[in-house]
């Protein structure tokens, strides 16, 4: 059955006692950190007896073939929605005539009037809580109280993007707390441009979901801290629960054999960057010469590169090798360094900063964002200011000078994210969120 408008449907509640039936929804499953996260969370609540896990993604967007992940079908909606869909296209070619004049640098601007979310309602038949994970290019801000009619939904935050104009992080820029507009991400100086519709838009879609029906986690504290900064999302209630992360697969290995499987040189200290775009203005590559440089007193010092786009830094000793799509790949990758040093300039939990750890691999980072949850100074790596390239490369420097410290610090990352971020504890978190979410709907439904 569709939802149409102004239907009159009552509230969709657990049908029976027992497990309670998630639906996790992503734009995708793979290919970037969260689709990576959402598809860890979909298998995390698969092993756990009290929950079952079905995960729907956008048309075309099962990146990995997983049969336990469907795309939704088009086919299923109504004619209504497919002319949807091709005013979408002409906004969506709009929209990219419009980024080639907006100032370089930045993240893409989203808008959120995809129309392919819609498809999603024929799936609620059998379902007690939808789980929102990173949903751009997907689900329209307007299906939000809609969904929320029919199903329960509890929303995982991966970046700023919900509660902003159309930037996934502001960059400092804070006009989300107040309306947007004059968006510096559009170089716009105009109060009522596209971001500040957006705004309203996102504004209105929140204002109109159900009293008790949307549940909010963010992976760090500070995501949180934004997100109840905000007009839009501060009636709901939040909760941090960090990303699951696959502790079989990202483990501690034999530094040598991996080294040696990877083309690596055995005989160099080997800093890791790694990041979707390298050559991405928030992800801060160009910080890694400065560090590099410093770094040529410590001795034989390597970077090694992973990440579509070019890092922007001219050394004669860096491994580029690309795009990494295969985990156990890029697992091996994080046991093969010394350390890896994320300069990002904004971040929510970076899934590449716990894979680290939990190879028991050091992190050296800026004090940004989410970072400081689990890179702790003296415990599990070092932060410097953010911006600060100086103070970045000398903390770099001072791990990589006392082999036997990085050591005690990996151990101790690993301890960390063992425990605060493995597949059964995440589970146990969100059973109980879920179970919060629900049972006074339950509850309601029982007395009647």
């Amino acid at each position: 059955m569709v939802l149409t408008a102004g239907s009159s449907e009552a509230p969709k509640t657990p049908a029976r006692p027992g497990k309670i039936r998630v639906a996790v929804i992503s734009t995708a499953n793979a290919r970037g950190g969260a689709g990576r996260a959402a598809n860890r969370l979909h298998h995390a609540f698969r092993a756990d007896d009290r929950l079952s896990s079905t995960m729907l993604v956008a048309p075309g967007r099962n990146r990995t073939g997983d049969p336990t992940v469907e795309c939704v079908d088009l086919a299923d909606v109504a004619g209504l929605r497919l002319r949807a869909r091709w005013a979408a296209c002409r906004r969506i070619a709009w929209n990219r005539w419009r980024n080639r004049f907006r100032p370089r640098g930045y993240e893409p601007f989203q808008d959120d009037r995809e129309p392919d979310g819609y498809a999603l309602e024929p799936h609620l038949a059998d379902v007690d809580v939808l789980h929102l994970n990173w949903v751009a290019r997907f689900l329209p801000i307007e299906a939000i109280p809609r969904l929320a009619e029919r199903v329960p939904l509890l929303w995982t935050l991966h970046d700023m993007l919900p509660f902003t104009g159309g930037c996934h992080y502001d960059h400092g820029c804070d006009r989300w707390r107040d309306g947007c507009g004059a968006c510096p991400q559009l170089g716009s100086s105009k109060a009522n441009d596209a971001s500040a519709t957006n705004w309203r838009r996102k504004s209105g879609a929140f204002a109109a979901v159900p009293e008790g029906r949307l549940r909010l986690v963010t992976p760090s504290r500070w995501l949180a801290e934004q997100a109840r900064s905000s007009p839009s999302l501060r009636r709901f209630p939040i909760t941090v629960i960090p990303n699951a992360i696959d502790l079989e697969r990202y483990r501690p290995r034999d530094r040598r054999a991996g080294r040696a499987a990877l083309g690596l040189p055995e005989d160099r200290r080997l800093l890791l960057f790694v990041a979707d775009d390298l050559s991405s203005m928030r992800k801060g590559g160009r910080f890694l010469g400065r560090a590099m440089a410093e770094l040529a007193d410590v001795g034989a010092v390597d970077l090694v590169a992973v990440g579509g786009g070019r890092a922007p830094i001219d050394h004669p000793r860096v491994h580029r090798l690309g795009v990494i799509d295969d985990e156990d790949r890029l697992a091996s990758v994080f046991a093969a360094v010394d350390l890896f040093i994320l300069p990002s300039l904004q971040d929510n939990l970076p899934n590449t900063m716990l894979e680290s750890l939990a190879a028991a691999t050091p992190v050296v980072a800026f004090d940004v964002g989410g970072i400081p949850d689990f890179v702790r100074p003296g415990e599990t790596g070092a932060l410097a200011p953010c911006e600060d390239g100086e103070a970045l490369a000398l903390a770099a420097k001072s791990l990589l000078a006392h082999p036997e410290q990085l050591a005690i610090l990996g151990r101790n990352g690993r301890r960390l994210v063992e425990r605060e971020c493995s597949a059964c504890v995440a589970a146990e978190r969100y059973h109980r969120e879920f179970s919060t979410l629900i049972e006074p709907h339950s509850a309601h439904a029982e007395a009647a």
